[in-house]
């Protein structure tokens, strides 16, 4: 099976950067853009030179599709997976689940495959790792390379290889640039953050709880995207259900899928949806990963979304291109583009630095930030003077709540841009506390630093005039608690980031021949 020409040179580049001695790397690959075709590329080259390998994942769906991949490109492997019938121990590939594996016995291989490799520094998979009897060529695949929190991953891995991006593969026709259409404004400042990098369920349900009870969902999608192939992202199983019933009811035939719906039921749900004999699959955690229907049309976005990676995961199922396909719409009840920006931004990573997974603190002047257009609420990139899906005039739409809605001004705008606008000068300043407070709270960072960080961008202490969001209060008194039982060493409080436990670290000076693929 050829590789596209970007393949072909991630892949080489992978090569390369082994034989110079660098034997753990993150391939960052865009969905849809076949990471899983190059990662069974290299296993077959590899198989080719009598090399072992295995593939590790840990969901069903990402197992299921290297399985297929390997079988288009011939190679012959066995699945490690609970009651998977693929039972062959003696093929040189395997593909894996962690959850699996790491019950078994240790399978010695040569290069070691990791899907969603942003969770590879977990547990199971550095246990996995630390059987070896000496370190494999490890390769980690991933959109996001990150782990929640946008913590790099330097740690464990030595290189990055970007294969390509969302929008030179939409450029070449290899993704489709969806239509990103917003639902009402929800209220950020309700909603709190969880340690793992995530709104809590109870607070993001509170806040889509109108949206959900006006039946927002439904009237939306047949206004915008009606007889569309769709799926749905809920907060969690009730929401889920609820949001099908409500299609259902609307005469909209539509099913529910969660981790616990059986196999079988979930083969034959999406098979229905694949057919069109139902329109639409609502899901609680399901079809974020390993999900391939390139005739889907419409991905609805029905919760609030703090981390990039799995915004970019979700709505990038709608991305991939087909004959079949009559149009590609992302319904955002979610305000997450706001957060996040389009799924095609161009992005720059890192095995050192944080990434910035909210987005909400990035800095953008008010004249590129994107709006939405007031005739049919499609999000517009900045830059245009009318709306390129309904022609509606957007010029004097940069408003005081475009401001609110969206993200942080940029520290270089001067505060005499708001003087004849004060309700544009309010929102702009609360704006900028919220995503302090965000970015605080997401960093670890002692609470005073928002107070001083506001006083140098505005120039006066953050005062009544500011509404505190709950999380942040919530989060200084838990600060504040620890702070009472930190060990002080010479007066100052240590604090420390766990590192990953991994392989020792081998081939710095060169790897072994029999290291290369």
């Amino acid at each position: 099976m050829p590789l596209r020409p970007y393949q072909d040179t991630a892949v080489s580049e992978l090569r390369s950067n082994v034989a110079a001695g660098y034997l753990r790397q993150i391939l960052v690959a865009p969905t849809g853009s076949g990471k899983t075709v190059m990662a069974s590329s290299i296993i077959s080259q590899a198989i080719s030179r009598g090399r072992r390998c295995l593939f590790l994942a840990h969901r069903k769906e990402l197992i299921d599709q290297a399985s297929k991949k390997l079988d288009m490109f011939g190679v012959d492997h066995g699945v490690i997976k609970a009651g998977h019938k693929r039972v062959q121990p003696w093929s040189k590939a395997q593909v894996a689940s962690a959850q699996t594996l790491v019950r078994r016995d240790h399978y010695e291989a040569d290069i070691v495959i990791i899907d969603e490799c942003h969770i590879s520094t977990a547990a199971t998979y550095q246990e996995i790792l630390g059987r070896f009897s000496r370190p494999p060529i490890i390769i980690g695949l991933t959109a996001t390379p990150y782990r929640q929190g946008g913590v790099p991953l330097g740690d464990m891995y030595q290189k990055l290889v970007v294969s390509t991006s969302a929008r030179v593969l939409v450029q070449q026709g290899h993704l489709v640039n969806p239509t990103v259409y917003a639902g009402s404004n929800i209220d950020w400042r309700s909603l709190t953050v969880k340690r793992n990098g995530e709104f809590t369920n109870q607070s993001a349900s509170n806040a889509m709880a109108d949206v959900l009870l006006r039946g927002e969902i439904v009237d939306n999608w047949q206004s915008k995207c009606p007889g569309a192939a769709t799926v749905v992202f809920a907060q969690n199983i009730e929401h889920s259900k609820t949001i099908a019933d409500q299609f259902n009811k609307n005469g909209i035939p539509a099913a529910h899928l969660d981790g616990k719906t059986s196999d079988k039921k979930r083969e034959r749900i999406l098979a229905d949806l694949a057919s069109r004999k139902i329109q639409v699959v609502s899901n609680c955690n399901v079809l974020s990963e390993g999900y391939d229907l390139p005739l889907l049309e419409s991905v609805v976005l029905a919760r609030p979304i703090f981390s990039k990676g799995i915004y970019k995961q979700m709505g990038g199922r709608v991305m991939r291109p087909s004959p079949e396909k009559r149009m590609a719409v992302i319904m955002d009840h979610g305000s997450n583009t706001a957060r996040h920006g389009f799924l095609t931004d161009p992005e720059a990573y890192s095995l050192d630095e944080d990434f910035d997974v909210s987005s909400s603190s990035r800095s953008v002047d008010v004249a590129d930030m994107p709006v939405v257009c007031p005739a049919c609420n499609a999000w517009i990139p900045a830059g245009h003077a009318q709306c390129p899906v309904c022609g509606g005039q957007l010029e004097e739409f940069v408003t005081a709540e475009t401001i609110e809605s969206l993200v942080e001004v940029d520290n270089d705008v001067p505060t005499t841009l708001f003087e004849n606008n004060p309700p544009a000068y309010k929102s702009a300043v609360q704006t900028y506390y919220e995503n302090l407070c965000e970015t605080c709270v997401r960093k670890n960072y002692r609470p005073g630093w928002v107070a001083y960080r506001f006083k140098d961008r505005w120039k006066k202490w953050p005062g009544s005039q500011i509404s505190k969001p709950k999380y942040f209060s919530d989060y200084e008194k838990r600060r504040n608690a620890e702070a009472q039982e930190n060990t002080y060493e010479n007066g100052t409080a240590t604090r420390s980031r766990s590192s990953a436990t991994i392989p020792p670290d081998a081939g710095r000076s060169g790897p072994e021949p029999e290291w290369e693929f």
